[in-house]
């Protein structure tokens, strides 16, 4: 009789080890997430009339339209920063940060173009929009698609 119950604790071992596992996993799940808004949120944004976009890069006189036509929208991220957006091609996406005190136009290398994505067959595996962002808080989330 010892010698099946013995048995039975060994049959029973992988099955706890298992649980123990799943349960440590989803426990570092739970301690890992995606930053919110909340968690960088602002106390103060700007208000008042934005600063008109100061064309005063080649770059800017690139996108000109864009840029100035964007800014008069006022800020859309991080208290006092617009965020414009344009097409680059079907699967593209080109940006310019405006600040709306100032006027000063920012091209940040790392958002200079974001590709929506691939396509499969004829449906886009992409997000309309590329970035998240929030006018009350200082969180900017890129959607990345990894091949």
């Amino acid at each position: 009789m010892r010698a099946a119950a013995d048995g039975w604790r060994w049959a029973a071992l992988p099955m706890l080890s298992i649980i123990l596992i799943f349960v440590s996993s989803v426990t570092i799940a739970q301690e890992k997430r995606w930053p919110r808004f909340e968690d960088y949120s602002l106390k103060n944004h700007y208000v008042g009339q934005p600063a008109p976009a100061k064309i005063n890069s080649s770059r800017a006189r690139l996108f000109r339209t864009a840029i100035r036509t964007g800014a008069k929208d006022g800020p859309n991220f991080a208290g006092h920063y617009t965020i414009i957006r344009w097409g680059c091609g079907s699967d593209c996406r080109q940006f310019a940060i405006v600040d709306a005190r100032t006027g000063a136009v920012y091209f940040p290398h790392a958002l200079t173009q974001i590709d929506s994505g691939p396509w499969v067959g004829d449906e886009p595996m992409a997000f309309e929009e590329t970035m998240q962002f929030n006018k009350r808080s200082q969180l900017l989330m890129p959607l990345v698609v990894a091949m």
